[in-house]
Parts: structure tokens; C-alpha cells; sequence
């Protein structure tokens, strides 16, 4: 089987697993004959892709399983939380080795949680014989997954294989055939305009009124094309929810909590690699919710609330943003327990008085937690710093709005794509350099406000009623002078075309204001050209200082413009920044 092959066998092994998990969150909730016929549907579809493709001890993994669900088809009064509980390890450990396959279609699970299930199933298969008085599974039949045949059945999938080389993981997309057509007209369109402009080239008619308006079309149906084409890595957020929902549901089970889980705007779209990366600091949080902000069944009795907690996930366009609400009907923050455990940590000052939303912004603190104890969903204090900074390096941002006694919420706002990025030009040391314009919250100008200096030679100003720091970004970032070796900055100092807007003169000392560890910063810059939308490049060669850098791309008089990482600057020369 070629690599191509694979990669969509393991697609549609995945897509299979997703539906095994949405399949036991709703056997949560109600548990149906549809339902578990559903179940058992996709453990034989998952059996007949493994015996088809080769995937052998995946194959026996799943046709031991479904042993299980053959009972509880036939008995449904069999299904129970700790059949669900089952089912859901088994999820676990399917998904897992899936990921692993791509490698090696021929891997073994996870030791332990292999040997875990296999043990559980012996114990369900004579639970379940003896409490249907069923023959039909035999419990003592053996399941094991035979490892003396691995190294016969690995090479002789090796020796299938023409070129003998480990299928390398490979990310993929699916796309509406929608979608495609769109893109294809487009392209048709944009074909013919491209036929008459050179048409006119031929004939030197270029200034032609018609040729003209057919380039003015083109580069109409060039931008359409642009943003069809990126719409394509767009993907919905149900798969994302229905994770987050499983989540909460094994933190519950943990906690011996009964909770709810409420969805909306799964139908929103998002850029696949900003859904990839986003989706690990979301299950921090969801946990979170369901561990510090949901109370136990009595302490919600006690204080006449329901006592299933609920939580609330939401998704909404704002602008060109999305925005995704994670919320609960819990106890809130405690405030005045984030403060204390603040000024223990040292993070604040006793005397410094703080406004709720600034207390609220102190848990994103590395190693500041209001757990009383540590336990392995929490306590030490090291998941919220990484949420924020996640978010933060795709420049999103995160509001927490929390009521004492009533609940929390988390608003996150992630751009909708990573390569479409409205940028601002600057120049820095005679450079001009790209600055995400969702990393920026304002632009002020230094002379009119009054700057003062601080003992140890720090420069700051007073923005309404804040101290904000001055920093010179040209000081992170090398000169013109110093650029011999850096391909991407060669040429850079050349006049800027005509066409660019300078709204910049004498009489102006532009700041960029941004926000770093729940501080505003003013970053200083030479001058600031014009606001654009770019298609961001992946970054490659051997630039200088890599990390400071989002990527790059190729601005409209041909000169390449590298785009700045405001955020990887502060974290490298925070000793510098934050002093």
C-alpha cells in the first residue's frame, strides 16, 4: 500500500473513531438502541478497514471490543457508566495508536492501557455472560494481541512496500467539493483576463482602456482567489468541541461530579493550524472549569443551585476574529484568595491595590494556583501561564469576566487565519519590518504626553492613569550596517516607493502599545508607513535570531519584509524589558 493510500485509510480510521466518541458522549445522555447499533456500527467499519488495509493488531484491539458490544446490543439494560467508562479508555487508546500507525501500520498500542482494557473486557465479558446467562462470547477465549508474529507481519508490510521507508505522518485536509468548484471558476475567470492582457502585450496595447479594466479584473479575481484558497484550510469546530466536551466529562467522572455540557456555534470555522494549537490550552481550561469552578453536588445543594453543574462552550465571529466562550455556573474566582496567593508568590506588592480584572489576570501566572492541594488535574500552578502564552504567540488574547457565587468565563480571541495577516509597516534602524496588527492595542504619540525618568535610567509615561514603559524596538533588532549576512534584510534600506503612505513628520514620536504579563508597553519606533494585508510565508535560511520572527513576505515594490514576533522579543530580553 502506497503512502497516498494510507494517508486516506488512516482518514477515514479517524473519522471513524471521532463518530466512537461523539457516539459515547451521547450515551451520556441517553442511552438508545440507535445509539449503541451506532456503536457497533463503527467498531465494524474500523474491523473491516483493519482486516482490508493490513492494519492486523488494530484489527484484533477492535474485534475484542466489540465482544462488549455485541452483549449490550443484545441486552441494552447492560449498558452502564462503567461499560461507558470502558468504552471511553478504549477511545482513548484507538486514537493513540491511529497517530502512531501512519508511522507503522503494523505498531503496538500502549502497554499499559493495552493490558488494562484487555483485562477489563475479560472482566465485562464474565460480568455481562453471567448476568445474560449468554454463550455466545466465550470469556475465557484468548485476546491477546500476539507479539511473536510482528517482526513476520512488519516485514512483510515492509516488503509491500516499494521503497521500503516508513510512511512519514502527513496532515490533510477535507475539503467541500463546493469549495473546489469555486476555486476552479475562479481560476477559469482569472485564465481568460490573463488572455487578453497578454493578447494586448503582443500588440503593444497595454494602456488600452480594455486591457486596463481586464488587468483592474484580474487583480479583483487574484484577491478572490487569495481568500478562496485559504478558506480551504478552514475547518468547523465540532471535532474541537466534542474533545473539550469529552474533557470535562472524564474530569467529572474523576471528581465524582454530575455536569452538563452545552454547545453552540459549532458551525464556525477556523484555520487548521490556529484549531490545532489552540486546542490543548481549551482542555486546560474546560478542566479547570470543571475542577476549580464547578462546586461538589452537596456545596451546590448548600447554596440552592442544581446540582449538575454546567458548562457552556460558545463560538462567535467577531470581526475577523473568533471568538470562543468557555463559561460555567460555578463559585467564580476568589479574589481575595488569588491576591494573597499572589503576594506569597511575590508576583505583587501588599500595599498595591488591584482591580478584580487585574487579580483575575494574575492566574495566568506561572506557578500561582488556588488549589488547597495538589492533585493530578491541578494544584501546581503550570497550565494557565502556557494558555496564555499560546494564545498570545497567535495573536489572540483572553478576557476573564467572573461573579463570586455565579461563575467564570474565559473569552478567547484567535485570529480566523495565520496566513491572511492585516500588518503594519515600520521602520526600525532605516528596515522596514511587519507588526501583526492584532498584537497591537494602540498607537500614541510620546510628545504629548510628559515622559519621565526613572532612577535607574528607565524611561516611562503616564497612559490614563497606568505607568507604561518605553522601550526602543529598534534596540532588539539589527541596523542596516549589521544585515550583510541576513538574505531576507538585504536591500532594505532602499527609498520606499511613492506610492506608500508616511504618516509620519517632525513633529510626531510614534509608540506602539501592547500588553505582556498583564503590563502595558510602549514600544518605540522610527516611523510608521502604511497599514496592508499580507500573505505570510513560512520563514527559511539561515536568518539570524529566527525566533524573533513570524515569517516573511514580499511586499508590493519587490522587497522582502520579515514580520516581527513582538511576543518572542519580550520573552528572550524580559530581564531587559520588564526590569
Amino acid at each position: 500500500m502506497d503512502e497516498e493510500t494510507t494517508q486516506v485509510v488512516i482518514a477515514d480510521v479517524h473519522d471513524c473513531i471521532e463518530t466512537w466518541e461523539k457516539t459515547c458522549l451521547e450515551l451520556e445522555h441517553n442511552v438508545s438502541i440507535e445509539l449503541i447499533n451506532t456503536l457497533f456500527r463503527v467498531a465494524h467499519n474500523l474491523k473491516g478497514l483493519s482486516q482490508t488495509y493490513g492494519f492486523i493488531h488494530f484489527g484484533k484491539m477492535v474485534h475484542t471490543i466489540e465482544d462488549i458490544i455485541v452483549l449490550i446490543k443484545k441486552n441494552p439494560g447492560l449498558m452502564c457508566q462503567e461499560a461507558l467508562a470502558y468504552f471511553f479508555k478504549c477511545h482513548t487508546l484507538l486514537s493513540a495508536w491511529v497517530d502512531k500507525m501512519i508511522a507503522d501500520p503494523n505498531c503496538l498500542p500502549q502497554p499499559a492501557l493495552s493490558k488494562e482494557i484487555l483485562n477489563q473486557t475479560r472482566y465485562l465479558l464474565l460480568k455481562f455472560n453471567s448476568t445474560t446467562n449468554t454463550t455466545e462470547c466465550v470469556a475465557n477465549r484468548p485476546i491477546e494481541i500476539e507479539k511473536s508474529s510482528l517482526a513476520e507481519n512488519a516485514k512483510e508490510n515492509r516488503d509491500k512496500r516499494n521503497d521500503g521507508q516508513l510512511i512519514t505522518k502527513n496532515s490533510n485536509i477535507r475539503v467541500q467539493t463546493k469549495k473546489v468548484d469555486e476555486l476552479i471558476k475562479i481560476i477559469s475567470e482569472l485564465s481568460i483576463q490573463l488572455s487578453i492582457v497578454n493578447y494586448h502585450k503582443k500588440n503593444s496595447c497595454l494602456e488600452s482602456p480594455f486591457c486596463l479594466k481586464s488587468i483592474e479584473a484580474s487583480y479583483k479575481l487574484i484577491r478572490e482567489l487569495q481568500q478562496k484558497g485559504i478558506s480551504l484550510r478552514l475547518q468547523g469546530l465540532a471535532n474541537l468541541f466534542q474533545k473539550l466536551e469529552r474533557a470535562a466529562l472524564d474530569v467529572s467522572i474523576d471528581l465524582n461530579k454530575k455536569i452538563e455540557v452545552e454547545t453552540k456555534g459549532e458551525e464556525c470555522e477556523l484555520d487548521k493550524t490556529v484549531l490545532e494549537k489552540i486546542a490543548e490550552p481549551l482542555i486546560h481550561i474546560i478542566r479547570n472549569a470543571v475542577d476549580h469552578g464547578l462546586e461538589s453536588e452537596q456545596e451546590r445543594v448548600s447554596a440552592n443551585k442544581n446540582k449538575v453543574g454546567k458548562i457552556f462552550l460558545n463560538a462567535s465571529y467577531v470581526g475577523n476574529t473568533l471568538a470562543i466562550e468557555i463559561s460555567d455556573d460555578g463559585k467564580g474566582l476568589n479574589y481575595e484568595k488569588i491576591r494573597q496567593k499572589a503576594i506569597e508568590k511575590g508576583i505583587i506588592r501588599e500595599e498595591e491595590e488591584l482591580s478584580k480584572n487585574e487579580l483575575a489576570q494574575l492566574i495566568f501566572h506561572a506557578g500561582l494556583s488556588t488549589a488547597d492541594k495538589v492533585t493530578a488535574i491541578s494544584g501546581r500552578g503550570v497550565g494557565m501561564d502556557v494558555v496564555k502564552t499560546t494564545i498570545s504567540s497567535l495573536s489572540g488574547s483572553i478576557i476573564i469576566e467572573s461573579i463570586e457565587g455565579q461563575g467564570t468565563l474565559f473569552k478567547i480571541f484567535v485570529p480566523l487565519s495565520l496566513t491572511l495577516v492585516e500588518v503594519l509597516i515600520v521602520k526600525l534602524n532605516k528596515v522596514r519590518y511587519l507588526i501583526p496588527v492584532q498584537d497591537i492595542q494602540e498607537i500614541v504619540d510620546l510628545k504629548k504626553f510628559k515622559i519621565q525618568t526613572q532612577t535607574a535610567g528607565k524611561i516611562y509615561f503616564d497612559l490614563r492613569g497606568e505607568i507604561v514603559p518605553i522601550i526602543n524596538l529598534a534596540d532588539f533588532y539589527p541596523s542596516v550596517s549589521s544585515q550583510q549576512e541576513t538574505p531576507f534584510l538585504k536591500n532594505q534600506d532602499k527609498q520606499t516607493n511613492d506610492s506608500y503612505l508616511d504618516i509620519n513628520n517632525k513633529d510626531r514620536e510614534l509608540c506602539l502599545i501592547v500588553e505582556y504579563k498583564h503590563r502595558k508597553i510602549a514600544l518605540k519606533i522610527d516611523s510608521l508607513e502604511y497599514q496592508e494585508q499580507i500573505i505570510a510565508r513560512e520563514l527559511t535560511g539561515q536568518t539570524s535570531n529566527k525566533h524573533l520572527y513570524k515569517g516573511c513576505t514580499v511586499l508590493g515594490d519587490g522587497t522582502p519584509g520579515l514580520i516581527l514576533d513582538i511576543y518572542s522579543v519580550f520573552s528572550a530580553f524580559e530581564h531587559v524589558i520588564l526590569k
